[in-house]
């Protein structure tokens, strides 16, 4: 049975987050470590699966509504594929949705990260109850 909650990933050029998210935004747990951009997108892509299988294992897949992938760069969201992001080297199409979803039995969502930070300060940060919000980032 589904308990509301999912799985963030936070991909940057210096670390990689991940954690277990209530649905009202509470972090259950949280993964921190280097995202190494230099080791290319397969090492990437594999401590990422790493770690969203031990987010999985500690509530298990079926207590997960979805994973959520906050990636730099230019996202195509309707295909899940990232292009070029500019601080991962290496990275050109990335089809992380797809690669995501035939690993893990679970919905896949994957925005640019600048959109998700926004998103986020409008539901649990400096924005909420606010009726416009802009979200700068550097």
């Amino acid at each position: 049975m589904k308990s509301g909650i999912a799985i963030g990933v936070d991909l940057g050029g210096t670390n990689l987050k991940m954690g277990l998210v209530s649905e009202n935004g509470d972090i259950l747990f949280e993964l921190n470590k280097g995202t190494n951009a230099q080791a290319g997108p397969e090492f990437i892509f594999s401590q990422m699966e790493k770690g969203i299988a031990d987010l999985l294992e500690k509530v298990g897949e079926d207590a997960v509504n979805g994973i959520g992938v906050g990636v730099p760069g230019t996202v195509y969201t309707e295909k899940g594929i990232v292009s070029y992001p500019p601080n991962l080297p290496g990275w050109k199409e990335e089809p992380v949705r797809d690669r995501f979803r035939s690993k893990f039995n679970v919905p896949v969502f994957v925005e640019n990260d600048a959109n998700v930070a926004a998103l986020a300060e409008k539901a649990h940060g400096a924005g909420k109850g606010a009726n416009h919000l802009i979200c700068i980032t550097l």
